[in-house]
């Protein structure tokens, strides 16, 4: 299941705050990482991150506006993955 570029999410069934997400296309990343050194910013290192939506048999969850989302943070430098499970 494919999530659109900007999602925002809130479940009636439980109090929740919304969280609004976005994420631009950019030519080149160097730019970014430049004004984010001069800003005071630093790298804490590089992680390939799998998500998996997980939703009921019958689409209950995504028809509600919620999502169950099981995360994968896996770090390039040898570190142990860490793995994080979220209801939203």
């Amino acid at each position: 299941m494919r999530l659109p570029y900007v999602y925002a999410c809130a479940c009636s069934a439980i109090l929740m705050a919304v969280e609004t997400e976005a994420k631009f296309r950019v030519e080149s990343h160097d730019p970014i990482r430049q004004r984010l050194r001069a800003a005071g910013a630093r790298s804490l290192g590089t992680v390939l991150e799998t998500n998996l939506i997980l939703d009921r048999p019958d689409g209950s969850l995504r028809r509600q506006g919620c999502g169950l989302r099981l995360r994968t943070s896996q770090p390039l430098e040898g570190e142990t993955a860490r793995t994080t499970l979220t209801f939203k």
